[in-house]
């Protein structure tokens, strides 16, 4: 069919999006709830600074779940591989095909 690049190209897009918020959505919930820790704990005993302290035990909190969850990202980034490769594959056999019957 004349749609099937645009087809393959948005179908793409959209599975590297899900994959995208598949692998950001742990790390996003945990830094939500470090900010909230944050505030309340500034709100409460105001002689800390924990502007200052903030910024470095978000990066620290980010590699530790990012550690954490390594295995779910390999396994999440190896079945939208193989899913694409395969959609990748079907329309270039797809297109092989249809091009030998003209």
């Amino acid at each position: 069919t004349a749609f099937a690049p645009v087809e393959l190209m948005t179908g793409l897009i959209a599975s590297g999006f899900e994959l995208a918020l598949r692998v950001s959505g742990p790390v996003l919930c945990i830094i939500l709830m470090e900010t909230i820790a944050s505030s309340l704990l500034a709100k409460t005993i105001p002689q800390i600074n924990v502007q200052s302290m903030g910024f470095s035990i978000k990066v620290v909190i980010t590699l530790l779940v990012l550690m954490a969850s390594i295995t779910a990202v390999m396994h999440a980034t190896g079945e939208d591989m193989s899913q694409t490769m395969g959609a990748v594959v079907g329309w270039a056999e797809e297109l092989g095909t249809g091009s030998g019957h003209r």
